[in-house]
């Protein structure tokens, strides 16, 4: 079927594109304060938010005569940047455009424009605004409502054209189910058929169209039985709702109705022909994501009631809150300042929207639209401006997500205690911890467990040792690290190299140059290093560095090229790195993180020894941990920018390279000196290309080494589980099932283009458990 339909040109309504009159020249720039006054509009005030708009209204009617376009030019900005504001402004320009009618097509001119270059641009989220908006400009009677209806009926269309992948048809379903909440009412009133055209081939689309990705992207696994609902089920089962409420909801300001008696006889553009931007196989599209629920009406205060979970104001708030939170959230008092006037705050329980939102993008999958940090650096003002209501609401949310941890992903639970870790640090780490004494009975792989160790841990990165043991002794004392010193075997007598152990440590205090060293660590007879020569060396330079960070890195540079050949000559002395700054530091977590990720920037240890290292025998032991998994994803996401940032530098030079010229010769027979140039050029392309070959090689390679080992960990643990007639789908399977998931989230981007190389050589064998090969499959969905 069909959606495309010629548009029914309206008696009153005329193309907005042969509407634009001649501007003529601009000269006299607009007021400084004409941008501030637009983005003020709306604002709570002593006025009434009519008489606002109708000063306004006078205010623009007079610049319209020497800055017409500079006015169309804030407008169209304040809708794209502040569109929890958008029926104010769709109010104003309706206004304007029924004093003149040429304005309004200009205006509608320019929106169709900027929503094309967003979409070329793949800027979804401005063009999700101008969308919305171009459809409450149907109710303001700028817009023909034929017009409006082929506009919806084009992004439906677009959703259904073949071969396309599933994320693009959904962007456009979704912009489609976003704008109707604004227009659906008008259109159920005099464009009935049209309507119901649109809404079947909305269920239609929703009833066919594939869930594998769901079970990646949800925050908590299994049967938990917590509101994890994909998002355009979730928005389609609102406007459901909505639909049979016959189109009436109660959170959309719609400020037209209170001049109807100026609009109802204004004359309506209809939009020029627009067409969304063809698919190409390099363009990214929104993933889809799961819509985040914490709270229900049981959980809130007498007052305002929260509405339901399939109602469309519930989407509306989250929505709006959302929008508030994309253009303030890097600006933490300005962010709080316009949370706190959200205009429909009378309404509901805002501290609790304003929280779930918060959480709902912490905790979002595949990744959080920001860094933890800026959420917190927002919390904290928000709990110092309202202390005496946000902490509460705050401390009510902690507790929800304490009690669901057993079955959230571990990706979610890191960035949790990443949060709450930083959260504590500015409340001088006081919390009611009696309430989580239930962790302590739990097994090693549990994430309550994990959840309050990481906590303790990190704690330590912010405070002095003695502080974090005192604050956690009284209920923790078995989770409290043992103090952070750095530990040297060699300091024991009886250690064997005990002897060797005092001479480098003499040199080091003699400081003593990189030359020296090599001979100590070199095997009789020159064949190669001594393994536990190099361990003593290490662990008397990590032992001599260890009263900062900027030790260990000075120690670094100056020994640099003691580390680098040597390791350099075989893997098993990069081992040996790695062993050796474990057993140094393995009471202070921090320091081999840290330092691992120098190492790796350095070259001194290659990813590859690192990957082998994280999944050997001896560190299975450290599995339960954060870390591992912390430097694992680190050094992949490092390797990743890296291959990134060649292939740009390739690429650029390829677009700079000249065209081929013909030979030439001076006087003396020599080949002309800008060819010679040329080739010079062409040579240190074609190295830079083979290197960018081989660093692409090795990272696939890596990639199926990392996830290979994941396969095979969870195949083992499956069929040795089912030998032994027990349940697989323990807390240890959970968690590494978590941290398999990890990698597929975090490097999608990666993953993706190498999706059938994956398939033919690891999920392809029937040796791999479903379980594992399951993932691979949802990892494909979610970009499809």
């Amino acid at each position: 079927m069909s959606f495309a339909r010629r548009i029914e040109y309206d008696e009153d309504a005329v193309s907005a594109k042969r509407a634009r009159g001649d501007m003529g020249d601009r000269v006299v720039e607009p007021p400084a304060e004409l941008h501030e006054l637009l983005s003020k509009l709306g604002d709570p005030g002593p006025v009434s938010l009519e008489s606002s708009i109708e000063e306004m209204v006078t205010l623009l009617d007079k610049e319209l005569e020497h800055r017409r376009q500079k006015v169309i030019d804030v407008l169209t900005s304040c809708v794209v940047y502040m569109p929890h504001k958008l029926t104010v402004y769709s109010t104003l320009v309706g206004l304007l455009n029924a004093k003149h009618y040429t304005f309004g097509g200009e205006i509608v001119e320019k929106l169709c424009a900027d929503l094309q270059a967003f979409l070329e641009a793949e800027n979804y989220n401005y063009s999700l605004h101008l969308s919305i908006f171009l459809c409450d400009l149907g109710n303001c009677r700028v817009l023909s409502l034929n017009s409006v209806v082929e506009f919806l009926e084009g992004y439906l269309e677009a959703a259904f054209e073949e071969d396309i992948p599933q994320v693009r048809a959904d962007w456009f379903v979704y912009a489609v189910l976003h704008s109707l909440p604004w227009i659906g009412g008008e259109l159920a009133e005099k464009k009935t058929s049209e309507l119901d055209n649109i809404l079947d081939g909305l269920s239609r689309y929703i009833e066919a169209r594939s869930r594998k990705h769901v079970e990646l992207l949800q925050v908590w696994t299994g049967e938990g039985g917590h509101d994890q609902e994909d998002y355009l089920d979730s928005l389609w089962a609102q406007m459901t709702t909505l639909r049979e409420a016959g189109w009436k909801e109660q959170f959309i300001g719609r400020h037209y109705i209170a001049f109807d008696d100026r609009l109802q006889d204004a004359l309506q553009h209809n939009l020029p022909t627009f067409n969304p931007p063809p698919h190409s196989t390099a363009r990214n599209y929104p993933s889809p994501w799961i819509v985040f629920r914490l709270f229900d009406y049981t959980h809130c205060p007498p007052g305002p009631v929260l509405p339901g979970a399939h109602s469309i104001e519930r989407f509306l708030i989250d929505e709006e809150i959302n929008w508030i939170l994309e253009q303030n959230l890097l600006d933490p008092k300005q962010c709080v300042k316009a949370l706190l006037n959200y205009p429909k705050r009378a309404q509901i329980p805002l501290h609790y929207c304003i929280m779930e939102v918060f959480f709902s993008q912490m905790l979002r999958l595949p990744a959080a639209p920001h860094n933890h940090l800026v959420y917190a650096s927002v919390i904290i003002d928000l709990c110092n401006n309202q202390a005496a209501t946000v902490p509460q609401v705050l401390g009510v949310a902690v507790e929800l997500l304490y009690d669901r941890l057993d079955t959230m992903q571990p990706v979610c639970v890191d960035r949790l205690q990443q949060w709450f870790t930083f959260n504590l640090a500015n409340m001088d780490y006081q919390y009611e911890w009696a309430k989580w004494g239930d962790c302590l009975d739990k097994g090693d792989y549990n994430n309550k467990k994990v959840f309050v160790r990481e906590v303790i841990e990190r704690c330590l990165r912010f405070s002095y040792y003695d502080k974090i043991k005192e604050r956690f002794n009284p209920f923790f004392k078995a989770l409290v690290p043992p103090p952070q010193d750095v530990i040297c075997p060699m300091d024991n007598p009886d250690h064997p190299e005990y002897e060797r152990g005092k001479q480098f440590g003499q040199l080091f205090q003699e400081k003593a140059p990189a030359d020296r060293f090599l001979p100590e660590l070199t095997k009789e007879g020159g064949d190669g290093f001594d393994g536990d020569a190099f361990a003593t060396f290490l662990s008397m330079m990590l032992k001599l560095a260890s009263k900062s960070f900027s030790h260990n890195f000075s120690a670094l540079m100056k020994y640099h090229k003691v580390l680098k050949e040597v390791c350099d000559s075989s893997e098993d002395m990069q081992g040996v790195l790695l062993r050796t700054l474990y057993t140094s530091w393995k009471n202070n977590i921090q320091y081999i993180v840290v330092m691992i990720d120098k190492y790796l920037k350095a070259q001194v240890i290659d990813c590859g020894v690192l990957v082998e290292w994280i999944f050997s025998d001896e560190m299975r032991a450290e599995h339960h941990r954060q870390w591992p998994w912390e430097v694992l994803n680190s050094a992949l996401i490092k390797l990743s920018k890296h291959v990134a940032n060649l292939r740009k530098e390739v690429d650029q030079k390829k677009q700079k390279k000249p065209p081929p010229l013909s030979a030439t010769t001076d006087d003396d027979g020599m080949v002309n000196e800008k060819e010679d140039e040329m080739d010079d050029g062409d040579d240190n392309l074609h190295t830079k290309q083979q290197h960018l070959d081989n660093l692409v090689d090795f990272e696939k390679n890596l990639f199926l080494a990392v996830l290979h080992k994941f396969s095979i960990f969870l195949t083992e643990h499956v069929v040795l589980s089912e030998r032994e007639g027990k349940e697989y789908r323990d807390e240890w399977f959970q968690w590494m099932m978590g941290r398999f998931r990890e990698i597929f989230l975090q490097h999608h981007g990666e993953l993706y283009p190498m999706r059938d190389e994956l398939q033919e050589k690891l999920f392809s064998t029937a040796e791999i458990a479903t379980a594992v090969t399951d993932v691979f499959k949802q990892s494909i969905a979610f970009r499809s």
